[in-house]
């Protein structure tokens, strides 16, 4: 692939930076300064080759990224399709990630008296992905840090100057200490500031989209020249990077299309707009206690905190990237289902005993389902995916809420929640905290029905136990 001229440029200005922040002797190292120049402008790595003759970057810490779980849309051999009405095809398969309109419930077929009513499945969602942590290569710049922190602590000492203990520890050396302080009220953005990179997951997220902290740390100035300028008087420069985090979709938006503010002791500053930066610099006045990134979308406001990156009380707490929010089961049972009345269907005779063959696929944590919302932003929807057909019924159907109950791990049950209000339809979900990763799922259980002739029954379903267990 070839170098563009803009690259070359880029990584120039980037080393002349690195020069100024720690000293000309860094481009005598062709390896550390491989390894910085990677750390910053991962997108131009042909570029940095090129600059520094192709040495390679150190080897870097290892770092589990969240997986994105896999593809999950149910196939034609898994269940036949369900015939919408009026024509002969089957019905479409709905875009992923999200059905909006479910499949039309079939017309039931031919019977004598008492047919059953079969409720039409919803067609089951793909699974989002979670978004995964970058992983950086920062062990040649962490020994250079080290390297020079010793240095100057020797020269210090040699000297008889006392270190500041309470200057930032970002390697930053202020160009002009005449510079000007900030007046407190500045928020801009930072090109070639490097706040430490965060060694946790700092997120929150929103339907389309979410925003993660990638980097936090306190600086000693911003800007350069005649532009530069230091901390408030008493106060600081903090200097944080973002990037794209998880949302409750499968495509998430860029965390530039949401509304983004500071706000410093309660009082909100907009988030600059860029189409190209992503690290910024906010200035805190003496006496600050709170500077938080704000984010308000799908009308809930949720905060991440700029000085040790903690969420907010109110923060979704299923997106807040930290919860396992998938489990796979792929598990097959028969279960026999016996009604109060002998009911007949297209297959034959009146009867009042059928065997349902059910498969459960996976199960699966979220906060935004087809319009519906939990009671609490500490809560989530369990969806747990099955679908099952019945001896002498072509249909596949899905359990309703009153022949499922979900089981914690630590004894607590949970009732079904059927969403569609319509009777035809169902969309069965368990309103469970945000942290829950196992249980078990009761399928079975005795109900009232009705049937097409509006003949009321009773169904009692046999009993089985699927475990549940989320760790993706």
């Amino acid at each position: 692939m070839l170098v563009d001229d803009a690259a070359r440029d880029r990584v120039r200005r980037q080393i002349e930076a690195l020069k100024e922040q720690y000293g000309a002797d860094v481009a005598d190292n062709p390896d550390q300064l491989h390894a910085l120049l990677l750390d910053t402008l991962p997108a131009d790595r042909k570029a940095v080759e090129e600059a520094t003759n192709g040495h390679p970057p150190p080897t870097p810490e290892p770092h589990l990224p969240h997986q994105p779980v896999r593809d999950l849309i149910w196939t034609d051999d898994d269940f036949p399709p369900v015939p919408d009405p009026g024509t002969s095809g089957p019905t479409p398969t709905p875009p992923a990630p999200r059905p909006v309109p479910k499949p039309p419930v079939t017309p039931t077929p031919p019977v004598t008296p008492n047919p059953p009513v079969i409720p039409t499945p919803p067609v089951p969602p793909q699974p989002r992905p979670r978004s995964s942590k970058r992983t950086w290569i920062a062990v040649g710049a962490a020994v250079l840090l080290i390297v020079l922190a010793v240095t100057a602590g020797v020269s210090g000492a040699l000297s008889g100057e006392d270190s500041d203990p309470k200057e930032p520890a970002s390697g930053q050396v202020r160009d002009d200490p005449e510079a000007p302080n900030a007046t407190g009220t500045e928020l801009m953005t930072a090109p070639g500031t490097f706040p430490a990179t965060l060694d946790r997951y700092s997120t929150m997220g929103a339907r389309n989209a979410g925003v993660e902290l990638l980097g936090l740390s306190e600086v000693f100035s911003v800007g350069s020249g005649e532009d530069e300028i230091g901390p408030p008087t008493g106060g600081s420069l903090i200097a944080f990077q973002l990037g794209s985090g998880v949302c409750d979709v499968a495509d998430c938006k860029s965390w530039r299309t949401l509304d983004l503010s500071v706000a410093v002791n309660g009082t909100r500053r907009p988030l600059p707009s860029t189409k190209t930066e992503d690290t910024f610099v906010v200035a805190a006045p003496l006496g600050t206690v709170s500077v938080d990134l704000v984010m308000t979308a799908n009308g809930y406001t949720q905060t991440l905190s700029l000085l040790d990156g903690s969420p907010g009380p109110k923060n979704i707490a299923v997106l807040g990237g930290h919860a396992s929010v998938y489990g796979s089961i792929n598990k097959k049972f028969s279960a026999d289902s016996t009604s109060s009345i002998a009911l007949t269907n297209a297959s034959g005779p009146g009867s009042n005993q059928l065997r349902r063959h059910v498969r459960v696929k996976y199960a699966a944590l979220w906060f935004f389902w087809r319009g519906h919302r939990p009671s609490s932003t500490r809560n989530a929807f369990l969806v747990v995916e099955h679908r099952y057909t019945q001896n002498g019924v072509n249909n596949a159907s899905v359990y309703t809420s009153g022949t499922m109950v979900f089981v914690a791990a630590d004894g607590k049950r949970y009732r079904g929640r059927d969403l569609d209000p319509r009777a035809q339809f169902v969309d069965t979900v368990f309103e469970v905290p945000a942290s829950t990763t196992r249980g078990a799922v009761v399928f079975g259980g005795r109900e009232s029905q009705t049937s097409t002739t509006g003949t009321p029954y009773t169904e009692t379903v046999e009993n089985h136990r699927v475990p549940i267990r989320l760790n993706e």
